[in-house]
């Protein structure tokens, strides 16, 4: 994989964009209007800055899957991120929805361990490209680098066709959740 830089950050960002312009979760998150598109590029952007100052920002070696992954355990909250967090309220979500979204992270976390561990936020592949094994190898890299710092992954996904995926590299369910807030069920995985 290729390590996020300021020359390829907008290409991950183009990716993770169009990989998960229809996805439920990411869809429900941001401010529906006529610029989802670019809110969905803003919740890309966001994600990014956040991952790659962790170093868990990157490009497929063919260029056309990204991830974005973190370790929230040792991630530091910074005036630089209080800033990004306040342009992603006005600019992605809508400072009208920010209880709702606060509410579904509030849950979310709930389910996540107390010790350290990465959080994978985002992988995609441009659709165009999908099913040629781009997801699998930046997964297989993503494992391989859990097992050598021993720690465990965790993520969310609201895809069921991700659910084979993440089963073949050893990620099992551990809660669903169903509910009329969110309107769609979500798996939560871990490895």
């Amino acid at each position: 994989m290729i390590k996020a830089t300021d020359n390829n950050k907008n290409q991950i960002i183009d990716i993770l964009t169009k990989s998960f312009n229809h996805n439920k979760s990411t869809n429900w998150a941001v401010k529906k209007d006529n610029k989802r598109v670019m809110r969905i590029a803003g919740l890309m952007r966001y994600a990014c800055d956040l991952c790659q100052t962790q170093n868990g920002a990157f490009l497929s070696d063919d260029r056309t899957g990204a991830v974005l992954f973190d370790f929230p355990k040792t991630s530091k909250y910074t005036i630089g991120r209080l800033s990004n967090d306040i342009r992603f309220i006005f600019n992605v979500i809508g400072p009208e929805r920010l209880l709702k979204v606060l509410k579904r992270e509030n849950y979310i976390k709930k389910f996540h361990p107390n010790e350290s561990y990465i959080y994978l936020w985002f992988l995609g592949v441009l659709p165009e490209s999908q099913g040629k094994g781009t997801g699998s190898e930046m997964l297989s890299e993503l494992t391989d680098l859990a097992d050598k710092r021993k720690l465990s992954i965790y993520l969310e996904t609201s895809n069921p066709r991700n659910l084979e995926l993440y089963n073949r590299f050893g990620f099992s369910v551990y809660h669903e959740w169903n509910s009329d807030f969110i309107g769609f069920p979500v798996w939560f995985m871990r490895r």
